[in-house]
């Protein structure tokens, strides 16, 4: 069988509207710990922080190398998010969840592609749901 691969480049900034909606969406299973970030942030940039959204400082405390203790409900695993979970959960979504991407390349995203991508991201597939 014949292939063609093709390399495309993405910007994690644009999956930033996905960790808004799943901090929104995945909260049946996954208990995020946005304490640390948020007065990370409001300490560093004191001018915004009353202006910023949480997903905004998750993205910021993340992207500068800090990481976030999270908790599995259903697998009752506690583990950390870090910008490197980020990035190779977002290869496994955009390689193995095409539908679910395709649907957010279209701005056709929703709660259920939200969860998709952060279950990439944290379990490295799609457990539940």
């Amino acid at each position: 069988m014949s292939t063609i691969t093709i390399t495309q480049t993405l910007e994690l900034e644009d999956f930033k509207t996905l960790l808004y909606d799943s901090w929104h969406y995945s909260h049946y299973w996954l208990d995020l710990n946005c304490d640390p970030a948020s007065t990370w942030f409001n300490d560093m940039y004191p001018n915004k922080a009353e202006n910023t959204c949480i997903e905004d400082k998750l993205w910021a405390y993340l992207e500068n190398g800090h990481r976030i203790e999270c908790h599995d409900h259903y697998g009752d695993e506690r583990f950390t998010l870090t910008w490197a979970m980020i990035e190779k959960g977002t290869r496994i979504f955009v390689q193995d969840f095409s539908n679910h991407y395709q649907d957010f390349l279209s701005e056709h995203n929703d709660a259920c592609t939200a969860d998709v991508w952060l279950q990439c991201v944290c379990l490295d597939d799609v457990v539940y749901g």
